[in-house]
C-alpha cells in the first residue's frame, strides 16, 4: 500500500457522525415542503424588445426598397470593379 500525498493546505479532523436529531436528509420517508414561487413570466426588457421589432422593419422596408434593383440583369455588371479589387490582395 502506498503512503498519502500530504499537501499544504488546513488539516480537517475526522469525526464520526453527527446527531442531526433523528431528521434525515435526502431520504424518501421525510420530504419537507417548500414554498416555491414561480419565475416572472413575460418580457424583461421591454426597451431592447421595441428596439428588435423597430430593426426588423427596418431591415425588411430596406430590403423591399433597395432590393429590386439586385434582380435586374444591368446591376451585376455595375459591380464588377468592386469584385475585381476585393479579390486582389
Amino acid at each position: 500500500m502506498s503512503t498519502p500525498v500530504v499537501v499544504q493546505g488546513t488539516a480537517v479532523p475526522v469525526s464520526a457522525p453527527q446527531d442531526n436529531g433523528g431528521v434525515s436528509y435526502g431520504g424518501a420517508a421525510e420530504v419537507a415542503a417548500t414554498n416555491h414561487v414561480p419565475s416572472k413570466t413575460g418580457c424583461k426588457d421591454p426597451i431592447f424588445a421595441i428596439l428588435f421589432y423597430v430593426n426588423i422593419v427596418a431591415i425588411v422596408v430596406v430590403a423591399g426598397y433597395y432590393g429590386k434593383d439586385a434582380f435586374n440583369a444591368d446591376s451585376a455588371s455595375s459591380y464588377a470593379v468592386y469584385v475585381q479589387y476585393s479579390t486582389v490582395g
